[in-house]
């Protein structure tokens, strides 16, 4: 018999794995795949394959294997999603993005200026027709009489409020808002949700404007509201009834011409010029009682201009009693 048959070993170079093999993918931070050696025994015929074997003095090292797919768990079914290819930049939706930091820096800077534009509009708006529509009125109405400005400052009564007519716009301001806290509760309870003040809603929006709204309510609304309504309407009507009905009737007037600003039903609005109704009182009252305009025009400015500092720091009070007693007098 000859000597005994020597195994044979063959040296292979492990094939690149391709698109849809079975072999798991390399993961991140770990060397890639090196090359495997088969050594088959002719004896028995099998094969056995060794990772990373040293032959000689070098080592052989297979092609690097590209990955398949990058593991990511939980964005879908399969718990990964395909890597993006090589050379390509990730998606620009992803947070970090420059390009998305970008869009959200000119989403900022186009909305702004188009909610400033909005308080802008207000007060510009309010102005003009502040000065136009009641002033204008009022004006045209003791000029048509034949009042020169001197007798319209005396039929007016327009003067500087001394220190006990101060007091009195101090008490004036007590007196409207205790009685809207009664009638804002009852009317919370047994009638349905008043209508809302556009008026209330922009100046909610832009916060910004919240010192001109301030600063307008003492120069164009509480001036012109009251040259109007009590200068002009409860002056009339005193001419010919007591006081009492021409203070109702002016209120009355009064409320109900805020309607063009409030949004809604119009149980709504009726509701809320129910509550208007009330406020207006108290300012032709202490116009009866002073005998000066100036007196419940700074009521009146002081009124609203709490208002205006409430919807700015208390936003959250909405459909409450504060927010009900907020919706009358602006």
């Amino acid at each position: 018999m000859g000597p005994p048959a020597t195994p044979r070993t063959t040296l292979t170079r492990a094939r690149p794995t391709t698109r849809g093999s079975s072999t798991n993918p390399r993961r991140p931070g770990r060397e890639p795949a090196t090359t495997t050696r088969s050594v088959r025994t002719a004896r028995s015929g099998q094969t056995t394959v060794h990772r990373g074997v040293t032959i000689g003095r070098s080592r052989v090292v297979s092609p690097r294997i590209a990955p398949t797919a990058a593991r990511t768990p939980g964005r879908n079914s399969g718990g990964s999603v395909a890597a993006p290819p090589a050379g390509r930049r990730p998606d620009s939706t992803t947070a970090g993005d420059p390009k998305t930091s970008q869009r959200g820096a000119v989403v900022v800077l186009v909305s702004s200026p188009l909610g400033v534009s909005a308080g802008v509009l207000l007060i510009v708006g309010t102005a003009i027709g502040q000065y136009v529509g009641f002033g204008g009125v009022a004006l045209g109405y003791l000029s048509n009489r034949g009042f020169t400005w001197e007798q319209m400052r005396s039929y007016l009564g327009v003067r500087v409020p001394t220190l006990r007519e101060l007091a009195v716009v101090v008490a004036g301001y007590v007196a409207v808002v205790l009685l809207l806290v009664v009638v804002a509760g009852i009317a919370s309870m047994f009638l349905p949700e008043p209508a809302e003040n556009q008026a209330v809603d922009t100046t909610t929006e832009n916060p910004g404007i919240v010192p001109f709204m301030i600063l307008m309510m003492f120069l164009v609304v509480g001036p012109m509201e009251e040259l109007l309504f009590r200068g002009i309407v409860q002056n009339r009507l005193r001419e010919r009834f007591p006081a009492i009905p021409a203070i109702a009737i002016a209120s009355a007037i009064f409320a109900a011409v805020h309607v063009v600003a409030l949004a809604g039903s119009l149980t709504g609005m009726l509701v809320t010029v129910f509550i208007l109704f009330f406020p207006a009182t108290v300012f032709g009252a202490v116009y009866e009682y002073t005998g000066n305009l100036v007196v419940p025009a700074l009521l009146h400015a002081l009124h609203n201009s709490v208002i205006v500092g409430l919807i700015f720091l208390a936003p959250e009070e909405a459909g409450s009693i504060l927010a009900l007693v907020a919706l009358a007098g602006l």
